[in-house]
C-alpha cells in the first residue's frame, strides 16, 4: 500500500511556488534597467531597494503648452471652423477614428469637415477635459435630433504646439459615417 503525506506534497508545493515568485521579482528587480527605456524624455529614474523604474515626468510648462492647444482647438470646434481647427494640425499628424487612420491635413480636414456636419445640430455635451503633459482626455455625450444618445472618448497627444495624434471612438460613427469620400 502506498501512502501519500498529502500534507508533505502541500508543504513541497508551497515551497516551490514561494521559490518561483522569489525567482521571479528578483529577476525584475535587477533586470529593470535593463529593460526601463531611459531616453524617454524627462524620464526620472525611481529607485527602491534595488528596483530602478523610470516614469515620465510632465513638467509645468509642457502641461500648460497643451492646455493652450486645447483651448484654441475646443474654440475652434465650438466655431465649427475648419481652417482654425486645421491649423492645431500638422501633415505629420494622424488621426485615427473608429479603427480607421486618417493620416495629414486633407484626411484629416475631410474628417472635421464630416464632424461639423455631424454635430451642426442635437445636444453635444463635453466633460471637463484631463490633460497632463503632452495628453489630453475628454469623454463626450452627443444626441443627434430624433436619434438617442452616443457616448465618445477622444485622445490626443499634443508637441511643440501641434496634434500630432489623435484618437475618437463612439459608436455614432456606425450611424453617421465619417469622410466617406477617402
Amino acid at each position: 500500500m502506498i501512502r501519500i503525506n498529502t500534507f508533505g506534497v502541500l508543504e513541497r508545493l508551497k515551497a516551490t511556488v514561494l521559490s518561483a515568485i522569489a525567482i521571479g521579482l528578483c529577476f525584475l528587480c535587477f533586470s529593470a534597467p535593463a529593460f526601463a527605456n531611459a531616453s524617454v524624455p524627462n524620464a526620472e529614474p525611481s529607485i527602491n531597494s534595488n528596483l530602478v523604474a523610470y516614469y515620465y515626468m510632465a513638467d509645468e510648462d509642457t502641461t500648460e503648452e497643451t492646455r493652450q492647444v486645447w483651448e484654441h482647438h475646443i474654440e475652434a470646434w465650438d466655431n465649427s471652423d475648419l481652417a482654425d481647427i486645421m491649423s492645431d494640425y500638422s501633415e505629420d499628424s494622424i488621426l485615427i477614428l473608429n479603427n480607421t487612420v486618417y493620416k495629414g491635413i486633407d484626411e484629416i480636414a475631410c474628417v472635421f469637415d464630416s464632424l461639423f456636419d455631424i454635430f451642426a445640430d442635437g445636444n453635444n455635451i463635453i466633460a471637463p477635459e484631463t490633460i497632463e503633459g503632452e495628453a489630453i482626455y475628454i469623454t463626450w455625450n452627443y444626441t443627434p435630433p430624433n436619434d438617442h444618445a452616443y457616448d465618445g472618448t477622444d485622445s490626443f497627444v499634443v508637441r511643440d504646439r501641434i496634434i500630432e495624434y489623435q484618437t475618437i471612438a463612439s459608436r455614432l460613427y456606425e450611424k453617421y459615417p465619417v469622410c466617406t469620400m477617402m
